[in-house]
């Protein structure tokens, strides 16, 4: 990245699709060179197709994400289905993350997720995270340090029934506990509000 990125009045696409199975996640090294994506305003639809939502959708094996900085995101769903079949994986970083990856020096900052709709999640997993919703790769290494998050998450109109299930973390919320090399230096802000 060689300059500051202001995304004001745009609507991002997320880097990769984990979706349609297609190979195009991110593989390669992304050098932010300690420079700013501001105001990136993403919208998650629902969809019948497992997707992950992010600044990157997701982030294929022994890729490199490192400098960055991301301020004053906002996050929010678009209704297009009213009873997904599929899970959904929303975070400002990124949807999913794969194995011997490396995530390193990133902020994200006065950022905000939220159903901004109500939104029945109809019996499928729907995962928010301050940073991350998801590791894709249980039992393996991932080099995640020096990461600073500020993210508010208002889940408060999201409706569940008895087989659906939502998961929300200010740093990860799915995180298996056998991953072989712990995060380093994490610091986390923020609050996550929730119906019952």
């Amino acid at each position: 990245l060689q300059a500051d990125l202001d995304l004001k009045d745009h609507i991002w696409v997320p880097i990769g699709n984990l979706s349609t199975g297609d190979g195009k996640s991110f593989k390669g090294n992304f050098e932010g060179n300690g420079h700013v994506i501001k105001n990136m305003m993403l919208q998650w639809e629902v969809t019948n197709s497992t997707q992950a939502f992010g600044l990157f959708s997701i982030i294929q094996e022994k890729a490199v994400v490192k400098n960055l900085i991301i301020d004053n995101a906002y996050i929010y769903n678009k209704t297009t289905v009213t009873k997904p079949t599929k899970d959904r994986l929303v975070a400002p970083f990124a949807g999913a993350l794969k194995k011997n990856t490396t995530i390193q020096n990133i902020i994200v900052k006065n950022t905000k997720v939220e159903v901004k709709e109500n939104y029945n999640q109809n019996g499928r997993w729907m995962i928010f995270g301050g940073f991350i919703a998801k590791m894709l790769d249980n039992n393996n290494s991932y080099n995640i340090c020096n990461i600073y998050v500020d993210t508010d998450i208002d889940i408060t109109k999201m409706t569940v029934n008895k087989i659906s299930a939502v998961y929300s973390s200010l740093f990860i919320p799915e995180f298996y506990s056998n991953i072989k090399d712990a995060p380093k230096n994490i610091y986390l802000e923020g609050s996550i509000l929730a119906s019952a």
